[in-house]
């Protein structure tokens, strides 16, 4: 199996964002000390060895995520976002239409995955998406994880509602099967308002500042630097407020920050507050 090189350029984009450019130089540079594909020039057109862009992506994970697999959701739906929002799979969604995506879904899987056996197929269940992807060259949470994110990421540019994932099964290369389904408004419950506040109790002053500049849409770097704490300690706490709260992507998390404004529980600390 080759990968697409879309898929690394995916990547840049988010850690530039979230890290700045020079984490991300550093990691390319560091990577391709070891693997000569990344000491030539590698564009949208290059076809990446699967052996080598896990190496890249492993490490990637490792470094700027503290290997927490949660992460791979999280790069997926951010890699969605780029690709079909005004990327270069853009036209995927063109109808915005959840029926004609999941029909694309097959092509789309082989403009990122090249000289494989593997398959996926999406479809239609009643008001849902079901993803089932079989034959894959080895089990990896880059392809489980990252993918079932990007496909939530995909669904989400389509619908308002928020969207709610089930696995069926997987864990295996033999593949998986999920189902993608928005979330209605009955199915909110009448309690979600006190079980969010719940949630959001377990948080510490600390994590509750970190979560609202991350609403706010900061970087690690940027969040650091205003509460005074390195760039590392901030993915601690974010990985503990993913705990707390039940989420597993950093997108996910910000939507809680408009609970906890409505319920006045972060003050602001001043930026050199420490612990």
């Amino acid at each position: 199996m080759r990968i697409n090189g879309n898929a690394l350029l995916a990547r840049k984009v988010i850690v530039t964002r979230r890290f700045g450019s020079d984490a991300w130089n550093q990691l390319f540079r560091n990577v391709a000390e070891g693997l000569a594909i990344f000491r030539r020039p590698v564009t949208a057109s290059t076809q990446i060895p699967l052996s080598d862009f896990l190496v890249f992506h492993d490490e990637m994970v490792r470094r700027l995520y503290g290997g927490d697999l949660r992460a791979y959701s999280e790069l997926g739906e951010q890699s969605a976002l780029w690709a079909l929002e005004g990327g270069p799979y853009r036209s995927f969604i063109a109808t915005r239409e959840w029926g004609a995506f999941a029909k694309s879904f097959t092509r789309l899987w082989h403009t990122y995955f090249s000289e494989t056996e593997s398959q996926a197929e999406a479809y239609l269940v009643d008001d849902s998406v079901e993803l089932s992807v079989s034959a894959l060259p080895i089990w990896h949470p880059y392809f489980e994880y990252l993918v079932t994110g990007y496909m939530r990421g995909a669904l989400g540019l389509m619908c308002v509602n928020p969207i709610a994932t089930t696995r069926q099964h997987g864990g295996t290369a033999a593949g998986y099967l999920y189902r993608f389904s928005p979330v209605l408004p009955h199915d909110l419950g009448p309690d979600v308002g006190s079980a969010a506040s719940n949630r959001l109790s377990q948080l510490s002053q600390r994590q509750l500042n970190v979560l609202q500049l991350l609403g706010q849409g900061r970087t690690n770097k940027q969040i650091g630097a205003a509460l005074g704490i390195s760039d590392r300690t901030v993915q601690i706490h974010l990985t503990r407020i993913y705990d707390k709260l039940g989420v597993s992507s950093r997108v996910e998390a910000a939507l809680s920050v408009a609970e906890m404004s409505l319920q006045g529980r972060a003050r602001a600390l001043p930026p050199t507050s420490r612990f």
